[in-house]
């Protein structure tokens, strides 16, 4: 199927022709505009372009990342742009079920971007400039015409209510860089944590983004992992998908394909440490265990007590120990799957 979709997709890439579609001022027909509903943003993997790039080339880097399983991208508008190429974008996204969203200050007239370019939403870093009165007239306009998503920057009730579909937010993202680049205790992420959980849930998800703070290499994969272990959407650049590529397509696949992590609750425990952050989700029964080293050296970490007598399954990172407490190399982690067991097997592996 997603061999099927990615075929679809350079075959539009194929026949783009800039500007050979009808004038900017044409309207999508509303056959067209009822043809594709927006993936949930419960279920999104976003990718944030830079505004200094062509429309064309950001077709090209989806064309390129759809083995990373990006089904979103937030475009910034370059200054100058083609009418034609902006629809043809949305169409090549839609025909493989990717949403499309512009990045907007302001949105006065998006009503009309949604009428010409049959734009998915809008990411409105000026979300806490309008009242939300303004927010729910404009979304109700645009639903007059098609489903339309709206991602404020930073939450608030008022902005939820308003019919906001997820919030960007830096409350989680500063006590990241603190801990990352300040060598902050972990228990800060916690404390973040628990204070988002007047906003977030799951039909109203968390934009997780890490800043170019992190810097690369395996400390920005770390940071990487840390964010996207949560609940929430996580939220890419193209600089990050080029780094990391390998490590963000191992992830993102189980990502897409783990409801545990798309649906899951999240709970936390003490791991007698402040260098490893550990964070448990847990679905219908099934748990991930994400423990993450946060720093350039060696740290160890314990498992939650009521895991003894677990069957025990490493999903991606370092190896298992079985003495006890799990040591971790500088920014290295562990993805643990966890199943209850009974008998003899427990007894085995508790000897282990």
């Amino acid at each position: 199927m997603r061999f099927c979709r990615l075929f679809l997709f350079l075959l539009c890439l194929a026949a783009l022709e800039p500007g050979c579609r009808s004038n900017e001022s044409d309207e999508i027909p509303a056959e067209t505009m009822a043809g594709y509903s927006p993936v949930p943003m419960e279920n999104v993997v976003l990718l944030e372009t830079d505004s200094t790039q062509s429309l064309a080339h950001i077709m090209g880097s989806l064309s390129r990342y759809q083995e990373a399983y990006i089904n979103s991208v937030c475009v910034h508008l370059p200054s100058s742009y083609n009418a034609g190429d902006l629809r043809d974008l949305v169409d090549s996204c839609h025909q493989v079920g990717i949403n499309l969203f512009l990045h907007q200050n302001q949105p006065d007239a998006a009503t009309a971007w949604v009428k010409r370019y049959n734009v998915d939403g809008f990411h409105c870093t000026g979300s806490s400039l309008k009242p939300p009165a303004y927010w729910e007239s404009k979304l109700d306009s645009f639903n007059q015409l098609r489903p339309v998503l709206l991602i404020a920057h930073n939450a608030t009730d008022e902005l939820k209510s308003a019919g906001f579909a997820a919030a960007s937010d830096d409350g989680f993202a500063n006590a990241l860089d603190a801990v990352m680049i300040n060598d902050a205790p972990v228990s800060r992420l916690d404390t973040a944590l628990l204070g988002e959980k007047l906003f977030f849930s799951k039909s109203f998800p968390a934009v997780r983004c890490v800043s170019a703070q992190a810097g690369g290499g395996p400390r920005e994969e770390a940071e990487l992992l840390a964010a996207f272990a949560l609940p929430g959407a996580p939220c890419l650049t193209e600089d990050q998908l080029e780094t990391h590529a390998a490590f963000l397509k191992t992830f993102l696949t189980l990502y897409t394909n783990s409801p545990v992590l798309q649906y899951g609750d999240c709970s936390f425990y003490d791991a007698g440490t402040e260098d490893v952050f550990t964070v448990i989700r847990e679905f219908q029964g099934k748990k991930l265990l994400f423990a993450i080293n946060m720093r350039n050296h060696s740290a160890s970490y314990k498992w939650p007590d009521n895991l003894a007598g677990i069957k025990t399954e490493l999903i991606l990172g370092e190896n298992i120990t079985r003495n006890g407490g799990q040591e971790l190399s500088p920014y290295g982690y562990q993805i643990l799957s966890f199943e209850n067991i009974v008998g003899i097997e427990a007894l085995e592996l508790d000897n282990k």
